[in-house]
This record gives C-alpha cells, structure tokens and sequence, in this order.
C-alpha cells in the first residue's frame, strides 16, 4: 500500500468516525476555525499530526488506533507486548585484519 491510499483510508475513517458521533464539520470543530483544516484532513489533502489524531480522537469517542487502522494494512508484530532489549550503545568493535591478528 502506498503512502496516497494510506492517506485516503485514513480520511475516511476521520469522516466515518464523524459521521457516528453525528456531527457535522460545524459542530465537530466547535467554531474554533478549525473547519477548513478538518475538511481537508477528510479530503486527504493534509496529513494529521500525532496530535491532531489524538484529539479527533477524544473528541469522537475513538481510539486513535481505529482512525489508522486500515484494511490492507493488518499489523505484522504487536509492538505493544513486546519489550527487547535496546540496541547497545557505543562504538562497534574494530574487525581485526590477518595482519594485525600476526602481530598479536
């Protein structure tokens, strides 16, 4: 799935997600002026900050997982029960060369 149709699903579900609260582009952004941005966020014309989703979210009674979630797009690994451990930090070993490990 390329980045444009990802786009698109998502807007679609920021408007499905709307229209099930049962608001209106008026009432959702709650004449904060924010009524061109959510249109175009509903067009695909801009893409949603972190925040953005988050708030819409709230505000629709959603989770911000369900205005991402896409068809297509099924998740391979559940990033939420695992905890590796991080990658160690500091300069990689120096790959000793035969003349060097001669010397040695």
């Amino acid at each position: 799935m390329d980045l444009s149709r990802f786009s698109k699903l998502v807007a679609r579900n920021l408007r499905v997600a709307r229209h099930r609260k049962g608001l209106t582009l008026e009432a959702a952004t709650k004449g904060r002026g924010e009524y061109r941005y959510l249109w175009e966020l509903e067009k695909a014309a801009r893409n949603p900050t972190l925040e953005k989703l988050f708030r819409l979210a709230k505000r629709y009674g959603v989770t911000v997982a369900d205005l991402v979630n896409v068809p297509g797009a099924e998740p391979t690994v559940d990033l939420a029960k695992e905890d590796p451990e991080p990658p160690k930090r500091g300069r990689k070993p120096k790959k000793r060369t035969k003349a060097k490990a001669k010397r040695a």
